[in-house]
């Protein structure tokens, strides 16, 4: 990911699809564009608001491809890149570096056991993206912080 950090108004924005269910790149483009130059600071496209979990890891590589063709400026706009598959995750956060964007979403582990604690959300986090912040909600930690509350120590 970049160094840039994105703050202001950060917009949840939906992905559009066309009439069989497909990502339509041209029509999400055009939105971010229009939500960038009408006052977002920034955007956080394909996370839960743009159902990026019900898109195939093509059909979402395609899309992240698309914002970055579009000209948007990639240090404005953070991507969801979770999955459940570790190796999904792994390979959407490392696609979204070499893209040039700002942040990627991690979805928590939620199905498996043994990672629904603190110290297994953490190295989950940890295996697909480094350095990592977490947050819970609207409140952010840092990399330090994350580490403390994972492990219950204040270091």
């Amino acid at each position: 990911m970049t160094e840039a950090r994105l703050s202001g108004v950060i917009a949840a924005i939906a992905t559009a699809v066309d009439a069989n269910g497909e990502p339509d790149c041209a029509r999400s483009t055009a939105l971010a564009k229009f939500l960038l130059d009408h006052g977002c600071d920034g955007l956080n496209v394909l996370g839960t608001t743009g159902e990026a979990t019900s898109f195939s890891i093509e059909q979402r590589r395609k899309l992240m491809n698309a914002y970055r063709e579009a000209g948007l400026p990639m240090a404005r706009l953070m991507v969801g890149t979770g999955a459940a598959a570790v190796g999904d995750a792994v390979e959407l956060t490392r696609h979204a570096a070499e893209l040039g964007f700002a942040a990627a979403l991690v979805l928590p582990p939620f199905y498996y056991k043994g990672v629904a604690d603190s110290t297994g959300r953490f190295r989950f986090i940890s295996i697909i993206s480094r350095p990592c912040r977490a947050f819970h909600g609207m409140s952010a930690c840092s990399p330090a912080s994350c580490r403390a509350s994972a492990t219950g120590s204040r270091d």
